[in-house]
């Protein structure tokens, strides 16, 4: 019988979940949750992708103070991104370091490594894993690399066969863009009972790479528009509405997400997400010289998280914080 992750994460951190869910209603903090890119290091080149061939990797030591205080403090849910995080030197230290403290991990990986018994290892500690997929082989293999999708499906198995909680990260582009990419995704959804979550590039997260994969808004939002109608016809829970606005123009607002989460890059700074990396006036500290980040006034115009699933909690609005827990839950 297949492992619920869900009923475990609940089962672990039900006081946890409550304080959150009672943090939201009365809009009081409680970073619950921490995002680290470990690494630049990947062995891909992405056509959308703006980090290439860079080798930087966070302190390990430093990374490991700041995640005793922020587990000290009620702080469990850790998500391990980079680059690719098996890469990182120090990912089997780190590792052993979360479970003994009972983080929740999550791990986002390109699935390219699943032949090393080391990686699969890794792999099996993980209570949620973030598989990067673009569609069918040739649609992936166009955005990814050619031998990319043979190693993600294989990875995908392996998971699957674990009882892992899986999500696929799927980064629309002018190479996927078609109908038969939703068909593929309904059945590897029924298959394996995952999880698939749509982006499309952004300039924001990409950088200025590859321009032409950025699709025209009126393509978005018709293809956005279907996978909108396969959600109701397959009955697909993680898919909301707001990811019609997805590449609406940012709109400046005053960002409440540090109150719950945030983001340390591999340099030590922290932000209050992905999209703030590079700019000073969203940086909230540094983990190399600070233990604590006071929450504090940040005016952000490059803000897409009201039609982001995962993120659209921020806004502190009924819908908001129900979708967000039907995602994690």
């Amino acid at each position: 019988m297949k492992k619920n992750n869900n009923f475990f994460l609940i089962k672990t951190h039900l006081f946890k979940l409550i304080r959150l869910f009672l943090a939201f209603l009365l809009k009081k903090e409680y970073r619950f949750a921490l995002s680290v890119r470990l690494t630049d290091r990947c062995q891909l080149s992405c056509v959308y992708c703006r980090k290439k061939h860079i080798k930087y990797d966070i302190d390990l030591d430093i990374l490991i103070k700041f995640l005793k205080i922020f587990r000290k403090k009620g702080g469990f849910y850790v998500i391990l991104t980079g680059g690719e995080p098996f890469l990182y030197p120090h990912i089997e230290k780190l590792v052993r370091f979360l479970k003994e403290n009972k983080f929740y991990v999550a791990m986002n990986t390109n699935g390219q490594a699943i032949e090393n018994p080391k990686y699969r290892n890794i792999l099996k500690e993980m209570d949620e894993i973030v598989v990067s997929l673009d569609g069918p082989e040739k649609e992936n293999d166009k955005n990814r690399g050619s031998g990319t999708y043979k190693k993600i499906i294989k990875t995908i198995k392996y998971l699957y066969k674990n009882n892992k909680k899986i999500v696929l990260s799927t980064v629309l582009t002018r190479n996927n863009l078609k109908s038969s990419t939703l068909e593929f995704f309904i059945k590897i959804k029924k298959r394996y009972g995952l999880i698939v979550d749509f982006g499309v590039v952004s300039p924001y997260i990409f950088g200025s790479v590859n321009k032409e994969m950025v699709l025209e808004e009126t393509k978005q939002k018709s293809f956005i528009k279907k996978i909108l109608e396969f959600k109701q016809k397959y009955s697909i829970k993680e898919l909301s509405k707001q990811i019609l606005d997805y590449q609406k123009k940012p709109y400046k607002i005053r960002c409440i997400a540090p109150k719950y989460t945030i983001y340390v890059d591999v340099d030590g700074c922290v932000y209050p997400c992905i999209y703030g990396i590079g700019k000073p006036n969203m940086i909230l500290g540094n983990i190399k010289n600070k233990d604590e980040f006071c929450y504090k006034n940040i005016y952000c115009d490059v803000c897409y998280c009201q039609s982001l699933l995962a993120l659209n909690l921020f806004s502190q609005k009924k819908n908001s914080i129900i979708s967000f827990l039907r995602w994690i839950v």
